[in-house]
């Protein structure tokens, strides 16, 4: 086919073929028979108890009961609309409404598909949490909005207008009642308008793509692997890698299988979301954990997940470990070390007694303008697991000796605020570590927040209640003007340089740039060394740990174990380096006399180790120090950072920029023997920083 051609014919061809280039636009058009899928997977959210299985039924023309059960888990039923003159099949997914539920959601939201958020009007709806969540995970997927249970609130209304501007994604708002059918058939009019526009259900697919779908559908089991996905494909011809993985994209968008490009879950697709959900379910209702106040030993899972009758679901020891991986990929729990996880919704509900000097304390708070998300105080617990002296669902209780601190902190869901309170000597210092953990979390989340900031003035100084200021508000505002006055009485002026101050002089220094800088001082120190400490891996090691400790760090040697690239040495060091409680980064160094296949392969199985076996706590910043014992060390290093070098790098933990960062001359100046190398991955949500130390050892 001409290029020209393909031009006229380009928007005929899903955005995934055209992403991969020419040759893949010419295969697709190579194949003879393209029909539109015609079919969408539509999900049902919102609150237990507020209609949506009702509303199903409805779609069915079954009759309403008042007294409808709550939905355990999932149901999933087919709904067919026209829409053009054509017919279009929803499969609609109902999800169980109860809290414990909610987490295991997000296991199934996709892209490319239609979201139904049904709500009924009680106080406490958190329709932002929904319509955050769907954001998240859904992209531009079209929004429905039910206002439901009419008959019983007539004068239910939502905002539209402002929650148009917020998503723009929302289709429409319907107002209905299942009782009395009242809206129902205005609704079922918008689903077939808005069926119409989702992206899949146009997504022009070949025909051995629908055989593909059909023997999946016809699989028995719960899951299957990669491996047998590929045969089902090879058996259909369809061999192209791409093609292979678009294909996994659109099954996973209509709800054949579940799959996640995740390193440690893209082996797994699974066929039946029962599977998943009844796993969850099961170590959540563990009554062992909750009497361990939220904490899991992994060795318990072949316990809980154990098969107790013949219809009840098998789950073999390397699924147990995957069902984990999903859980925290989805934050339904947290790795506190290799071996033990924190389950956040088993942590006790009660807040302990605790005798606390609220008046003199420092206050701040953290505003977050839609919901405060649940995540947010056990993702803080694993950062300051260290300091904690006890902790609840929705709040903990820090003691650092070095700082003399003792730090409470409260989440507030009814205000969206988490509160902070500090007392001690250097309470500000230590709050410039909680400061940095939180901001790095906030981040992360799709809600905007505000850091607030307490007054200083005489009256707030001994108040349990001092005006807050916003942090960025008062940055602002000092541009034009040096003061701002307290909102209590009588109304004090207050310099807002000193208030900007207690913040911005209390920022910790930055320990991950200030270890990079050591790590290349004490890399410089050894290479001068080298001849003296005999060429001995062992000793260059000790002598890593020993200038990293004299600068002040603390070094817990994490294993130094297996063997060498020879097979002669003990090989690889693992350290675990921090600094005043903060946790900086994991550290390998290794040996390199050679850098055919076999060293290619031996460096970078050490490097994934790093970033994926050793690293359970999300450590952001990893380095590899590679002590090369090799001639042409120029020649060597270019071809360590050559693409095709870092393939398995970029394969299996994620690389934005697949390519490896040459860091030398921005860090390192007149030194011809140690070279500097960065690749930044994404792996299990977050981003990790690995640091590649190149160190001629060989002059």
């Amino acid at each position: 086919m001409s290029d020209l051609k393909i031009i006229d014919n380009i928007e005929n061809v899903p955005i995934e073929i055209i992403e991969q280039g020419k040759e893949a636009i010419k295969v697709w058009f190579s194949e003879n028979e393209k029909i539109p899928v015609n079919e969408a997977k539509v999900l049902f959210v919102g609150e237990g108890a507020s209609g949506k299985t009702s509303l199903i039924k409805q779609l069915q023309n079954l009759p309403f009961d008042k007294n409808e059960p709550e939905t355990k888990g999932i149901n999933i039923n087919d709904f067919e609309v026209d829409s053009n003159h054509s017919k279009i099949t929803l499969h609609l997914w109902d999800f169980g409404g109860q809290e414990y539920l909610h987490s295991t959601h997000q296991f199934f939201l996709s892209r490319r598909s239609l979201y139904v958020l049904v709500l009924d009007g009680r106080v406490d709806e958190k329709k932002y949490y929904w319509l955050r969540m769907i954001e998240s995970f859904g992209g531009t997927s079209p929004v429905i909005v039910i206002m439901n249970k009419i008959d019983q609130k007539p004068a239910f209304r939502l905002n539209e207008t402002e929650l148009r501007q917020k998503f723009p994604n929302i289709f429409a708002f319907y107002r209905i009642s299942c009782a009395t059918r009242e809206g129902i058939d205005k609704f079922i009019e918008g689903l077939s308008q808005v069926a119409n526009q989702i992206e899949m259900v146009h997504t022009p697919w070949i025909k051995k793509w629908f055989n593909i779908r059909e023997k999946l559908i016809q699989v028995t089991t719960n899951f299957i692997s990669y491996t047998q996905f590929l045969e089902i494909c090879n058996n259909e011809t369809v061999k192209d890698e791409q093609a292979q993985i678009t294909l996994v994209e659109y099954l996973d968008n209509l709800g054949i299988l579940l799959h996640f490009s995740e390193f440690d879950l893209q082996d797994t697709h699974i066929l039946n979301p029962h599977w998943v959900t009844n796993a969850v379910y099961r170590i959540i209702s563990y009554d062992k954990i909750e009497l361990q106040n939220g904490e899991m030993p992994l060795k318990w899972l072949r316990d809980i997940l154990s098969k107790r009758n013949d219809n009840d679901f098998d789950y073999p020891d390397d699924k147990q470990r995957f069902i984990i991986h999903l859980m925290k990929k989805f934050e339904l729990c947290f790795a506190i070390d290799s071996e033990n996880v924190l389950i956040p919704d088993l942590l006790s509900v009660n807040e302990p007694e605790i005798k606390f000097d609220f008046v003199r304390s420092l206050k701040f708070i953290y505003h977050y303008e839609d919901f405060l998300s649940k995540s947010i105080i056990p993702r803080l617990m694993v950062k300051m697991k260290n300091d904690i002296e006890k902790k609840w669902r929705t709040g903990m209780l820090l003691r650092n000796n070095e700082y003399k601190t003792l730090v409470l902190i409260k989440s507030d869901e009814e205000k969206n605020d988490l509160k902070i309170y500090i007392e001690g000597e250097q309470k500000r210092d230590y709050y410039a570590i909680l400061r940095n953990y939180l901001n790095e979390i906030s981040e992360s989340y799709k809600n905007d927040w505000n850091e607030l900031v307490p007054c200083n003035c005489k009256t707030c100084q001994n108040n349990e209640n001092p005006t807050l200021f916003v942090y960025t508000e008062l940055k602002s505002r000092l541009r034009f003007r040096t003061t701002i006055d307290c909102k209590n009485e009588p109304y004090y002026p207050v310099e807002i340089k000193e208030l900007i101050d207690d913040l911005l002089n209390h920022r910790p220094k930055d320990w991950n740039e200030q270890l990079l800088n050591d790590i290349l001082w004490c890399a410089k120190d050894i290479q001068a060394k080298h001849l003296s400490l005999n060429n001995d891996e062992n000793r260059y090691n000790d002598l890593f740990v020993s200038l990293l400790e004299a600068k002040s760090y603390i070094v817990k040697q994490e294993a130094r174990q297996g063997t060498s690239e020879t097979g002669k040495d003990v090989g690889r060091l693992d350290l675990k380096i921090s600094h005043n409680n903060q946790e900086l980064a994991l550290f390998e160094a290794l040996k390199l006399t050679s850098f055919g296949k076999t060293g290619q392969e031996y460096a970078m199985n050490h490097a994934l180790k790093l970033l994926i076996n050793y690293n359970p706590n999300g450590t952001k910043h990893c380095f590899v120090v590679l002590y090369v014992e090799m001639k042409n060390f120029d020649d060597v290093w270019q071809n360590y950072k050559f693409e095709k070098n870092i393939e398995q790098l970029a394969l299996l933990c994620k690389i934005p920029k697949r390519q490896m960062l040459d860091l030398t001359e921005e860090y390192i100046k007149n030194c011809i023997n140690i070279r500097l190398g960065l690749t930044e991955h994404f792996f299990e949500g977050q981003m990790i920083k690995l640091y590649h130390v190149f160190m001629n050892m060989n002059f």
